[in-house]
């Protein structure tokens, strides 16, 4: 008799502990660990980058509606990416091709960054990046979950998170120390980036496909939401109008930069640590939060996290306005 309900061949943490339910890490996937580090690693050069972006673009003649622009057809492009690459994942009944070639895309359309010599390349070159990012992260995500004991689902997740928002705040502060303590001009430490990028390639080589036999090979080209379960339908509306609303971080840099400018501040450095604190933040509450909402329900997380992004988005709309003229005058240590 063929065995239909078997465990998926990987490596569970188990950490012993004298509390109900296991450890902190109990039920947690081998992939999980590895992935995360990839994430972290990911993220560090990553977020080396993001903070300085926005000053890098008006270094470059660029102001707020290039700004706009560039994150905007960026993380268009990637949402849109999201939803074929986790259809052909499904089709190829494999995982690890896209979450391999997602990483591997990013970082090299990284190296071309610090070449850059107007705001319209990085029209193209910002949008080819974040097209690694949409063919990642689908895949990557169900081969978590995959590699997941349902039970732990939160804290999965939460702990790749958690190394994800590390490999931030290790990116951006590094960032903030190579611009205030060594000098180094913005082209260099985007070169710097790209090159650690490509070490997140390397926990890759460990990471396994799940044999899921449940997991869904499906002939057609159609992709819709057929069979998706109704809560899920109103998820996905209610992410969509959020997504809709949402902003760019770029103009939260840029908003920090009119106002420090406006009293004479640093213009550099001091934009990047608000970035640092932003994400070091993040960093602290994301394997918290996995964790409660395991314990008090997903939704209310979800809904909790969507107020207080509200919240904070309402009081910088009430500050001061979004610079709308060039900065190129300025010394941004190119």
């Amino acid at each position: 008799m063929v065995n239909l309900i078997r465990q998926p061949p990987l490596t569970f943490i188990k950490l012993k502990t004298g509390v109900r339910g296991g450890s902190l890490f109990s039920g947690l996937g081998i992939n999980v660990v590895l992935l995360g580090l990839t994430s972290l690693l990911t993220d560090f050069g990553s977020e080396m980058i993001m903070p300085i972006l926005p000053l890098f673009i008006v270094s470059l003649g660029g102001a707020g509606m290039a700004v706009g622009l560039i994150a905007g057809l960026g993380d268009s492009l990637s949402s849109i990416l999201k939803v074929f690459s986790g259809y052909w994942s499904d089709r190829m009944g494999k995982r690890k091709p896209l979450v391999v070639l997602g990483y591997a895309s990013s970082a090299t359309a990284k190296l071309f960054f610090p070449l850059s010599t107007h705001w319209l390349h990085l029209v193209f070159l910002r949008p080819l990046e974040r097209v690694g990012k949409g063919v990642r992260t689908a895949p990557r995500d169900a081969l978590i979950a995959e590699s997941i004991r349902m039970e732990a689902m939160g804290r999965g997740f939460g702990f790749h998170r958690a190394m994800d928002t590390a490999g931030a705040v290790l990116g951006s502060l590094s960032a903030f120390l190579l611009v205030w303590l060594l000098g180094l001009n913005l082209r260099t430490i985007l070169l710097i980036a790209a090159l650690i990028s490509f070490t997140a390639l390397i926990p890759l080589t460990w990471v396994r496909e799940v044999e899921a036999p449940l997991r869904p090979k499906t002939p057609s080209l159609t992709i819709s939401l057929k069979g998706v379960p109704v809560k899920l339908k109103l998820f996905i509306a209610s992410a969509t109008v959020f997504a809709l609303a949402q902003f760019s971080y770029m103009f939260f840099i840029l908003k920090v930069s009119s106002f420090l400018e406006s009293v004479g501040a640093e213009y550099v450095a001091t934009p990047i640590l608000f970035y640092v604190l932003s994400n070091l933040v993040y960093a602290v509450f994301a394997f918290p939060s996995g964790m409660l909402a395991d314990r008090f329900g997903r939704l209310r997380m979800v809904i909790l996290g969507y107020l207080l992004f509200s919240a904070t988005c309402l009081g910088f709309a009430l500050t001061g306005g979004i610079p709308s003229t060039s900065y190129s005058s300025q010394p941004m240590g190119l």
